[in-house]
């Protein structure tokens, strides 16, 4: 009888915890899990991870039952390395997983049906145009990570949440758009960003809007250009000081200026900042993010845009940011609810920098190749590399060895450039480093074979 109560225990932790994995009648309200109870060992690992919420293995890429290059029903076999064709230009964080998986998985909130009844907080507001359109608990959260890692001011901003710092961007370039419009008596701005750029901004500059148009060689000195700053700069890592020198012609997008990604040397207080939310927990699925706008009636324009696009920032979307926001804060307080896990910045950054090391490592290993981001000292949550010889393509040697990266004429650069993930799960990082050591033993190869060949001809010429 003791031994049946002990195994109903057990059953009852493992069932509470992973919503499933050893019970078919699974609730949506057993998804969200206690923090405070062991998680057992997911079964799919390393391969991939068990989904409580459809009870079998999966990947991250839509319909992928494992991670790359691996199979089968727990995700245990092994693709052979030079049969598998890794993607490692979808930067999907996934090294996340190592710190939230302690928890026994992300921080999720059980939301009350009440809570949707209303498009968004403080729906009785009589215009879009008004500051309801944010959860206060979630707007004193913002402020207190901002706070925390000093990366960024708050006071005196408006913060205006959105769906990603995607969205965000739109609204920043819409709002300052239509400001030159107005006040330029102009057609439409320009926009423009330094290389190498964030590959989507020429879209997302042009393609959503009739106020602006992206142009990469936009005078920097005229009133009519928009400069977008990203900080730190994907995919180099840089961090580049503005070119344009009107503040109300330019903003920053913050999305990697976070403690996990590179140092914060110190706080930006521009008119408009981009921040990703998603970007900073490791949980991009989430979708969120925010901007911080100085000037109320600039975050008037941006919150016109963002209302007229999606009416607000989901109900739910922000009650995740939030929970997110509180636990990532927690664990920094010296009275922390588990303090054997180190401090969510202190344990991504490391680990990050761990990667970056092996990268390094890597790299040491041949003068055909440059990982760029370690030449300049940065940490990165992408790997910006550089095909040294003459005339190469960088993204074609890769795809020989069935890599698959970025090419850098998306990012405005040269085809001698490729920008790769550094957010892949363990598995597929120790992977994507045994093809480029590949890659890099066929290079070497190549031009000692060619050296060879050409003192033979030389060898021959003389003898004639």
């Amino acid at each position: 009888m003791a031994v049946f109560v002990v195994l109903l225990s057990l059953l009852a932790v493992s069932t509470a915890k992973y919503g499933g994995l050893f019970n078919r009648r699974t609730k949506l309200s057993e998804i969200c899990t206690p923090d405070d109870i062991p998680a057992p060992e997911d079964p799919c690992r390393p391969g991939g991870l068990y989904d409580s919420f459809f009870r079998r293995c999966t990947g991250y890429r839509s319909g992928d039952f494992c991670y790359q290059c691996h199979k089968g029903p727990l995700c245990k076999e092994k693709v052979p390395l030079n049969d598998c064709e890794l993607d490692a230009a979808l930067h999907v964080p996934h090294v996340y997983d190592e710190y939230w998986s302690q928890f026994g998985g992300a921080p999720c909130i059980r939301i009350p049906n009440p809570y949707r009844l209303s498009y968004m907080f403080g729906s009785t507001a009589p215009n879009l145009v008004s500051r309801g359109l944010i959860l206060p608990e979630l707007d004193t959260a913002i402020r207190k990570l901002h706070a925390l890692v000093q990366n960024a001011e708050t006071d005196g901003y408006t913060i205006v949440p959105s769906f990603g710092a995607t969205q965000g961007i739109v609204a920043a370039v819409y709002a300052l758009s239509t400001l030159i419009i107005e006040e330029e008596q102009v057609e439409m701005a320009d926009v423009y960003a330094q290389t190498p750029f964030y590959n989507h901004l020429p879209y997302l500059a042009t393609n959503l809007m009739k106020t602006a148009t992206w142009n990469s060689s936009a005078d920097l000195t005229a009133s009519t250009t928009i400069e977008i700053v990203t900080w730190a700069n994907n995919p180099d890592g840089q961090l580049l000081p503005p070119i344009q020198q009107n503040p109300r012609r330019r903003f920053f997008d913050l999305s990697y200026y976070w403690p996990t990604f590179t140092v914060i040397p110190k706080k930006i207080d521009e008119e408009i900042m981009v921040v990703s939310g998603s970007k900073n927990s490791g949980l991009a699925g989430s979708r969120s993010g925010w901007l911080l706008v100085k000037d109320p009636e600039i975050a008037d324009r941006v919150i016109y845009f963002i209302g007229n696009q999606t009416l607000a920032v989901s109900i739910d979307t922000q009650l995740r940011q939030l929970v997110q926001t509180n636990q990532i804060l927690d664990s920094h307080k010296p009275d922390r609810r588990f303090p054997s896990i180190p401090p969510f910045y202190e344990f991504m950054a490391a680990l990050n920098r761990k990667r970056v090391k092996r990268l390094t490592a890597a790299f040491k290993l041949t003068t055909h190749y440059t990982y760029v981001n370690a030449e300049m000292g940065t940490i990165g949550a992408v790997a910006w590399m550089k095909c040294n010889d003459p005339g190469c393509d960088c993204y074609e040697l890769l795809m020989e060895v069935n890599l698959i990266g970025e090419s850098g004429t998306l990012f405005g650069a040269t085809k001698d450039f490729v920008r790769l993930t550094l957010g892949n799960p363990d598995v597929e990082f120790n992977l994507m480093l045994r093809k480029l050591l590949v890659r890099f033993k066929k290079t070497d190869e190549f031009w000692k074979e060619k050296e060879r060949s050409l003192q033979r001809d030389n060898v021959v010429a003389l003898g004639k």
